[in-house]
């Protein structure tokens, strides 16, 4: 995945340092990335299969359906919107805009169907993210609506965690706390996870109060 280097100003401190942390938010994309295809890829088979063993009229698998977003279901339409943001990641700008463009259409339908659908809004996030940059208001602020629809998200977690522990400064408190809960969260998920989990905060501003909260939640 390519990131843009003007996204993240290096200013100050240790260079190598700040680099690292690019280099890490950078696989923390490419991990998010891999589930959220997975999670095209598997709900999409489900959905084909639940269609067909309720004799509803597929027209044709979610990734490659080419119908007006207003006439896809909310969920077939998330889908879709997934699957085009995936495929803008690897384009170069000139062919990036129009995918990112038509998976916000497909976004747009999900909106006002479920009021809390936190995978609708970590897709957003991303999407506005690639679309206009790592501090898009638009990416920061359905990053906090997910966190305000679903508190931990296996899945995603890594993904919200990096990107929020990087833009600290520009999230407010309530957003704050919900990734630190999140963090210690995922590092108590499974022994494996502990030290990827302080490594997504290690030099960030959250790095302090998750340190904290995982003592407390040690004791």
């Amino acid at each position: 995945m390519r990131t843009d280097s003007r996204a993240f100003p290096l200013t100050g401190g240790d260079r190598r340092a700040q680099i690292g942390a690019v280099a890490v938010l950078t696989a923390s994309l490419a991990l998010a990335l891999v589930n959220l295809t997975t999670e095209v890829r598997v709900s999409a088979m489900r959905a084909i299969l639940s269609a067909q063993q309720s004799e509803v009229e597929v027209a044709q698998p979610w990734l490659v359906d080419e119908r007006p977003s207003a006439a896809l279901s909310p969920r077939a339409a998330l889908l879709r919107g997934m699957a085009r943001i995936s495929a803008a990641v690897d384009e170069l700008p000139p062919r990036r805009a129009p995918l990112l463009a038509s998976a916000a259409a497909d976004l747009d339908r999900t909106k006002g169907v479920r009021r809390w659908w936190a995978d609708a809004d970590v897709a957003e996030s991303y999407r506005a993210m690639l679309a206009e940059g790592t501090r898009s208001p638009a990416a920061l602020a359905a990053l906090s609506r997910s966190y305000e629809a679903a508190p931990f998200l296996r899945g995603a977690a890594p993904w919200r965690i990096r990107y929020g522990a990087t833009l600290w400064s520009d999230l407010p408190a309530s957003t704050h706390a919900r990734i630190v809960a999140e963090t210690v969260w995922l590092a108590h998920a499974s022994g494996r996870t502990y030290g990827y989990a302080t490594g997504l905060v290690a030099g960030t501003p959250a790095e302090a109060p998750v340190d904290v909260l995982l003592a407390e939640t040690s004791s």
